[in-house]
């Protein structure tokens, strides 16, 4: 059972049944989920094994991108963290949508920049893992594409680790609120025209208001 609160300790126990690597590198988009978790390995790094620093990537699409990366820049140098920044072009998809080409080159990058035994931490939370399992559902993926996202999963040179699976989207702005942080709104979020944004505004809060616990049960 998640608690109704996201603590350093809590995130303190996940990291702790994962593999130790020689560094932790936070994909840091600037956004709610990814500055809460920065924030978090940060406020921790003096009981970790391994160090810190984050990875912001500018897809270049959106018209606010540079202005995205500045303010990962001054977030991450209050922070006193060492940043990573790198662009890419995502502007000639074919036949992906942008945002699926984009998260395409995201990771190819990522998984690039990991030296032997990093561990890349990425925000996913346990509405990210219910939406995407409705997703698939719908693009009509077999096993593979249903099976959850996994919680740490080789990568690269080292792993990918998603320790925020058991926390929700409230719980995660709960705590960004109560520590003061400041983080972008990309309002493509908002746009229902995207797969992921319709199930997001649209699905999930029926389905919730008839089954209560359904994004729990879904992840």
């Amino acid at each position: 059972m998640v608690d109704s609160i996201l603590t350093h300790d809590h995130l303190l126990k996940s990291l702790q049944t994962l593999p130790v690597p020689g560094c932790y590198r936070v994909a840091y988009s600037g956004g709610l989920d990814s500055h809460v978790l920065l924030q978090l390995m940060v406020d921790l790094s003096e009981k970790l094994k391994a160090g810190v620093n984050a990875i912001h990537i500018n897809h270049g699409i959106h018209a606010n991108a540079g202005t995205w990366q500045s303010h990962c820049k001054r977030v991450c140098s209050s922070l006193g963290v060492e940043l990573v920044t790198r662009s890419i072009s995502a502007a000639d998809p074919g036949s992906e949508s942008p945002e699926a080409w984009a998260r395409q080159l995201r990771y190819r990058e990522l998984q690039g920049l990991l030296n032997e035994n990093d561990m890349l931490l990425t925000a996913h939370h346990r509405d990210d893992q219910a939406e995407t399992l409705l997703l698939q559902l719908f693009r009509g993926s077999g096993p593979a594409g249903l099976s959850a996202m996994p919680a740490c999963k080789p990568f690269g040179n080292g792993w990918h680790a998603r320790p925020l699976l058991g926390f929700t989207r409230e719980q995660i702005r709960n705590y960004a609120e109560s520590a003061g942080l400041e983080w972008i709104e990309d309002d493509s979020n908002r746009d229902q025209g995207l797969d992921r944004n319709f199930i997001r505004h649209r699905l999930m809060p029926v389905i919730r208001e008839r089954w209560p616990s359904a994004t729990k049960t879904l992840a």
